[in-house]
């Protein structure tokens, strides 16, 4: 499976909303409710009086079964313009009928197995991808304005739950990656955003020993175990004990050795001249000359696993890489691989050096990367532009930023599946290729 939902999207990892070619109306707050409700039991029979009490609560009209009748009705209009949904009428209820991957949450836990499937199968690269895709749904908390009512709380606090795991999923499997420099910042806000989690100051400690600063690691130990005595009067479990240890005594077993670079046609299976091309087009890139490479071919010769290399060789000198790729399905908005390269981005570094990145081009592109918005909340709107003039700010925001992040560094941006990009994104790779053809660059490969 390729995290592809089908032509239809009901979404709840955020305000409630539905997709078919685009954005379709849904009427009001009680239709949104009504689809809510009906998706959080997504192919399962839900009673009239459980729906009945998730719109009115306990202040029903008199004719509230005829009322309930018209906004299923209007729902079920909704759906048809989707397509791929259906509300099926029961005995006594109704049923959301869809593909399990075509509510935005089906689609991220599936991801999220996925990643956690390729991680224990040994390819934490995989992983980070599937992982990155599943993330990029949340467009806010789960189920939006209702997510605090009875027949929503519960499934808003496990999808909450299910974010925040594969949130350390994701960071694990970076760290396996040998990515211990670059997660540092992102670690940081995560410990401070859930300052209970013991997992994940596990692996801040982790990558802040790896990345060379034992000091800093043993004194986040110290943080957790004030703020643990502090909040609950108990101390770090066990296996944060175990870790402290190891870190005092400078464990072999916590160091991380980067993989050999590879030699020609090594694990590449016939591609060597290929390989060594990208390899040398980033050693170019290193040295300050920017430009597009296009890795193009037949699904299964290779391609992903070229890029992985390429990725891995680049981080292993200090490159800065970031990924997004491009879905099939007009549903997808535009901009989609750009949009989640950069968001990518913000989740590893620490908020005061994505807002140094981001400068001036930070509310621009939160536009097209809500998550932006949620690691630098103090991001004020742009000013309404005309479409023409709203398009070529956005462009240029996105020039300005990777020529901000290349200046301190290389910059490898991997854009997947280019065969299904949008105008949009068209647009945007040939104006950032256009803009910043002097800096270290980047690569994108059609399918």
């Amino acid at each position: 499976m390729e995290g592809r939902p089908g032509s239809g999207q009901i979404g709840i990892l955020g305000p409630v909303e539905l997709l078919g070619d685009g954005p379709v109306p849904l009427g009001g707050v009680k239709e949104r409710c009504l689809l809510a409700a009906l998706a959080v039991h997504c192919g399962e029979a839900v009673s009239a009086a459980s729906l009945v009490d998730a719109l009115w609560a306990d202040d029903p009209p008199r004719t509230a079964t005829k009322t309930l009748q018209n906004y299923v009705l209007r729902v079920r209009r909704a759906l048809a313009q989707a397509k791929g949904a259906t509300i099926v009428t029961l005995p006594d209820g109704y049923c959301l009928r869809t593909a399990p991957d075509a509510t935005d949450a089906g689609l991220a836990e599936s991801l999220i197995a996925q990643g956690r499937r390729e991680m224990a199968g040994g390819d934490p690269a995989a992983a980070v991808r599937l992982l990155r895709q599943a993330l990029d749904l949340w467009r806010g908390p789960a189920l939006g304005e209702f997510a605090d009512r009875p027949f929503a709380a519960a499934e808003a606090m496990r999808l909450e739950e299910l974010r925040e795991a594969a949130l350390e999923d994701l960071f694990d499997a970076e760290l396996a990656l040998g990515h211990h420099h670059e997660v540092v910042g992102g670690l940081e806000a995560l410990v401070t955003c859930g300052p209970l989690r013991e997992r994940r100051w596990g692996q801040l400690m982790l990558a802040l020993y790896r990345d060379g600063r034992q000091a800093e690691a043993l004194d986040a130990f110290g943080r957790l175990r004030q703020i643990l005595a502090r909040d609950l009067g108990v101390d770090p479990g066990a296996e944060l004990r175990r870790l402290h240890q190891a870190i005092l005594q400078q464990s072999p077993r916590l160091g991380w050795r980067p993989p050999p670079r590879p030699t020609a046609g090594r694990g590449y299976f016939g591609r060597g001249r290929e390989m060594s091309r990208l390899l040398r087009r980033f050693d170019e890139v290193a040295a300050g000359q920017g430009g597009v490479a296009l890795l193009a071919g037949e699904p299964g010769i290779g391609k992903s696993h070229a890029l992985q290399l390429l990725a891995d060789q680049a981080r292993a000198g200090s490159a800065f890489v970031l990924a997004g790729r491009c879905v099939e399905g007009a549903w997808a908005p535009p901009f989609r691989p750009f949009a989640e390269a950069i968001a990518g981005y913000g989740e590893l570094v620490n908020p005061q050096q994505l807002r140094a990145d981001l400068g001036l081009a930070g509310p621009v592109l939160a536009r097209i990367a809500p998550r932006l918005g949620e690691l630098l909340p103090d991001l004020t709107p742009p000013s309404a532009l005309q479409p023409d003039e709203e398009q070529f700010r956005l462009l240029d925001a996105a020039a300005q930023f990777f020529t901000a992040v290349s200046a301190r560094g290389p910059v490898l941006l991997i854009l997947d599946d280019l065969q299904w990009a949008d105008a949009g994104t068209a647009m945007m790779l040939r104006h950032v290729a256009r803009s910043c053809g002097h800096r270290p660059g980047r690569t994108g490969r059609p399918r």
